[in-house]
C-alpha cells in the first residue's frame, strides 16, 4: 500500500513516498529458560497454555517483555545482554519479541510506517496468551528505538480496543526520526506516526541519550531521563558521515542510541541497587531549568518513584559500570 506524507524533521520540509509493509506473521515470542540458548519460540495460535508452570513461565512471577530497534535482531549482543540480566534475576519471567524480519528491511522508513501492523500483531499474541490464563497486568514492557514506538502502539491498541491499560512501558531512547512530539504534529500525521507516550499506559517511563541525532527530544513519558543532557554520551564519537557508518557499530554516531540500552540493563542487572541517581529539574535544559533536592533511580527502578513524575537529569562513566551515583 502506497501514500504520502509531509513530514517536518530539523526544521527540512520533506515529501516521502512510503510503501508499509505488509504484517502477516514472522513475529515470534521467545519465552527464556535457565539461559540464552535455552528458549521455546512461539507466534499466533500457539498453545500458549503448555508453557505454563515450566522452566520457561511461572505464572507466580511477572514477565518482562522486550522489543528489539530496527537493523537489529535478538541475537545482537545489546539485546541478549538486557535477556540474561534479567534470567540471572531470577525473579522474571523473560520474553524477546523477535521481529527482526521487519526489522531487518534497510527501508526505516517503511518499517516506520509498518508499526501499527506490528502492533496488531503483537496485541492478537497478547490476547491469546490472556485467553490461555496468563496474567497480562504483570507484564512489564520495554522497547529500544523503534520497537520503543511499536510498543506504544500496542498500549493504545490494548486500550482502545479492549479496556485494557499496560501497568508499565520503558521506552529506552525511542526513535524520534519519522515521528516527533505527538502534541505538535499536524491532526491525521499524529494518527500515524505517534511516538510512545504517557497515555499509552499506567506508567511510562523514558531514557533519552541520543536527542540531536536518532532519538526523540521532548519529553513525553510521566518520567524522562536525560543522561549526560541526552546526547554525546560519555566516550561516544561523533561520526560527521553519520549515513555512511555502520548504524550498529559503537564507534558510530549510534553509540549514543545504543548506549542508553546499556544503561538500562546495568539498571536491571545491579540486583536490589538502585543504580543512576538522578535530580529531578522542572524543564529539558538543564542549564536554564531549576532542579530540585528529589531524585530518582533511571531504569529498571523507576516505578519507584512514579510520584514524582517530570524530567530528571544525571551524569554516567563513558564505560561500563556505567552509574556514577547510587542509593
Amino acid at each position: 500500500m502506497k501514500f504520502f506524507i509531509f513530514i517536518i524533521f530539523h526544521s527540512v520540509l520533506c515529501l516521502l513516498q512510503v510503501n508499509s509493509l505488509v504484517v502477516d506473521g514472522g513475529i515470534n515470542f521467545l519465552f527464556f529458560g535457565s539461559n540464552f540458548s535455552d528458549y521455546v519460540s512461539t507466534t499466533l495460535n500457539y498453545n500458549f497454555t503448555s508453557l505454563q508452570n515450566t522452566k520457561y513461565f511461572n505464572i507466580n512471577k511477572p514477565t518482562a517483555v522486550f522489543l528489539h530497534g530496527w537493523g537489529t535482531s535478538f541475537v545482537a549482543s545489546v539485546n541478549q545482554a538486557l535477556a540474561v540480566a534479567f534470567i540471572s534475576r531470577g525473579d522474571y519471567n523473560t520474553i524477546i519479541v523477535d521481529w527482526s524480519k521487519y526489522a531487518s528491511d534497510p527501508d526505516y522508513y517503511e518499517v516506520a510506517a509498518s508499526i501499527n501492523d506490528q502492533a496488531t500483531f503483537i496485541v492478537q499474541v497478547l490476547i491469546q496468551m490472556q485467553n490461555a490464563g496468563y496474567n497480562l497486568t504483570s507484564i512489564y514492557f520495554m522497547g529500544h528505538s523503534l520497537g520503543a514506538n511499536i510498543l506504544g502502539r500496542v498500549g493504545y491498541q490494548l486500550i482502545k480496543n479492549y479496556n485494557f491499560t499496560p501497568t508499565r512501558i520503558s521506552g529506552i531512547e525511542p526513535t524520534g526520526v519519522f515521528f516527533g512530539n505527538f502534541n505538535e504534529w499536524p491532526t491525521g500525521i499524529s494518527l500515524l506516526f505517534p511516538i510512545l507516550n504517557f497515555l499509552n499506559a499506567k506508567f511510562v517511563d523514558i531514557i533519552h541519550t541520543d536527542i540531536y541525532g536518532q532519538g526523540e527530544n521532548y519529553p513525553v513519558g510521566h518520567m524522562d531521563f536525560w543522561p549526560n543532557f541526552g546526547h554525546d554520551q560519555p566516550a561516544c564519537s561523533i561520526n560527521p558521515f553519520y549515513f555512511t557508518c555502520n548504524p550498529w557499530n559503537d564507534n558510530c554516531l549510534n553509540c549514543n542510541h545504543i548506549r542508553s540500552l546499556k544503561y538500562f540493563t546495568e539498571s536491571v542487572s545491579s540486583g536490589l541497587v538502585r543504580k543512576f541517581k538522578s535530580r529531578l529539574c522542572n524543564g529539558t535544559n538543564y542549564f536554564t531549568s531549576a532542579c530540585y533536592a528529589v531524585v530518582a533511580s533511571m531504569g529498571f527502578y523507576a516505578d519507584n518513584y512514579a510520584n514524582n513524575p517530570g524530567n530528571y537529569f544525571l551524569t554516567t562513566t563513558g564505560v561500563s559500570p556505567y552509574s556514577v551515583s547510587n542509593f
